[in-house]
């Protein structure tokens, strides 16, 4: 694996995770309090901490789309293309599965 690909793997991976510890830091504090419901504290926390995770690695998604892209026109391989469908892939299952989890 080439280091550029090595290097956004491990950064997607580590913002997943990041990611998935604020959702449940959230969850996690709803639940001590004994809510059934959550408040706008929990949007506002929400927003400040999840969502930007969320859009740095999207907007590093869209910057490998233009790899990628390059490399497909250069004829160097299909690597980045798969690093980005794993990626692509994990923050699905990721996303998905905070949610049914934390129902």
């Amino acid at each position: 694996m080439k280091h550029a690909t090595a290097v956004y793997v491990f950064l997607n991976l580590a913002g997943i995770l990041l990611f998935a510890w604020f959702i449940y830091s959230i969850d996690a504090q709803a639940r001590a309090e004994e809510r059934d419901y959550r408040d706008a504290v929990d949007g506002v926390t929400f927003f400040t901490t999840a969502v930007p995770v969320f859009l740095v690695c999207a907007i590093g998604s869209c910057a490998w789309v233009v790899k990628v892209v390059i490399d497909l026109i250069k004829k160097r391989g299909f690597q980045s293309m798969i690093a980005l469908f794993g990626v692509v892939s994990a923050w699905t299952l990721a996303t998905v599965s905070l949610r049914f989890l934390l129902a």
